[in-house]
């Protein structure tokens, strides 16, 4: 078992990363936090995969007997439920199923949530777990965060985009008819548990989707992901997402999150700012495809081919062919039908617009080099109209 961690301001996240882990879940959390109940926050989507297997794991240690022995003759699978002899008689788990995507990240899923939370009587001593994708874990962060002003959090992330970045860091953010996570917190989760099994029952689009945000890491942040990426499409690509060389994707991918998040956790520095390669405009094309005409791994993509076209200097061009190059293996888009305009627009309603009407704009000066400029909307503008006109 590999264990990682970062230190927050006041929260320390435990990250487990391993193929398997996930049915080792119901242990860990019941040594770590010894909690009475259990509040789980999952999907439509992966209730049917996961949900069920995470309940029964919890059940079969909360139940099991109180003195660990079963009677002459019987296995752990044959016990017969016995309540006088149980090991945890005041477990309890709930749950609440929310819709998948980016809709559910809403002040009105948020208000559902809290009343399941008073309704399961979950209080500050108990656990939150968020079971699912990226939408998943903002909304099951931001409820631990401020429901009875935080209460204990463990992240189970289920596709490539959420192990590899939205479960580290504590940013967990709802979205407004005005923009994306315009709403949002920062709280660590005490614990993640990333199993790279769990990525077995993706489709091929939600796999590329996470892919996007590895590439994002790959060439803003850490240059050996590429030979390891490089080496995961030559093995097959995301037909072999259970490979050895995944899984340590995953684990550079965490590691290099933690060790920006440890150095600005609060986005406070700009250093934290990195992360955010190809989302200034990527959040824009999100917004203008409604949040659904492009998925969030998507529109990345195009975002980082945007922004190296704006703002990059004269090897844009090797820039563009060695990013353009991984995006293809993975079918991630380029370009979007936006109007410069349009999309100017959209990014000049974004929250990282500061008070004298700048953007912080991620440039990418070579691979594996970043650095902030702010940029005017008249100069945001122009770019997106230059890359129109070529």
């Amino acid at each position: 078992m590999i264990e990682l961690s970062t230190q927050g301001t006041g929260r320390q996240s435990a990250i487990y990363a391993e193929q398997g882990i996930f049915r080792q879940t119901a242990q860990i959390c019941m040594e770590k936090f010894g909690m009475n109940r259990v509040h789980i926050i999952t999907d439509e989507n992966v209730e049917g995969l996961y949900l069920e297997t995470l309940i029964g794991d919890f059940a079969d240690i909360a139940y099991a007997p109180a003195d660990g022995s079963y009677r002459d003759g019987e296995s752990e699978d044959e016990y017969e439920f016995d309540e006088d002899n149980i090991a945890f008689p005041d477990f309890e788990i709930s749950y609440s199923v929310i819709p998948p995507g980016e809709a559910s990240k809403s002040l009105s899923t948020i208000a559902d949530i809290y009343d399941s939370l008073a309704e399961a009587q979950i209080t500050r001593d108990d656990l939150i777990i968020a079971l699912g994708g990226g939408v998943v874990g903002d909304i099951a962060g931001f409820a631990a965060a401020t429901y009875m002003r935080g209460i204990r959090l463990c992240q189970i992330p289920s596709t490539l985009l959420s192990q590899v970045d939205s479960s580290v860091g504590g940013k967990c953010g709802l979205n407004l008819a005005q923009g994306k996570n315009l709403v949002g917190t920062f709280y660590q989760p005490d614990l993640v548990i990333a199993d790279p099994l769990l990525l077995n029952s993706l489709s091929e689009e939600d796999f590329a989707d996470g892919m996007a945000e590895v590439i994002k890491y790959a060439i803003a942040c850490d240059t050996e992901l590429i030979p390891l990426i490089e080496d995961f499409i030559s093995e097959g690509g995301s037909a072999q997402k259970s490979s050895g060389i995944l899984t340590e994707i995953i684990l550079r991918c965490i590691m290099a999150k933690a060790d920006i998040v440890e150095k600005d956790e609060l986005d406070q520095k700009g250093i934290r700012n990195v992360l955010n390669f190809g989302h200034t405009v990527g959040h824009a094309i999100e917004k203008l495809s409604g949040y659904e005409g492009y998925t969030h791994g998507q529109a990345v993509a195009a975002g980082m081919v945007y922004a190296i076209k704006m703002f990059s200097g004269e090897n844009k061009e090797e820039l563009l062919t060695r990013l353009t190059s991984l995006l293809r293996e993975f079918g991630l888009p380029e370009e979007t039908p936006f109007s410069s305009v349009d999309i100017a627009e959209s990014v000049m309603s974004d929250k990282k617009m500061d008070s004298e009407g700048y953007i912080s704009f991620v440039v990418l000066k070579d691979i594996g080099v970043t650095e902030i400029q702010k940029k005017s909307p008249s100069e945001i503008l122009k770019a997106l109209q230059e890359i129109q006109r070529r």
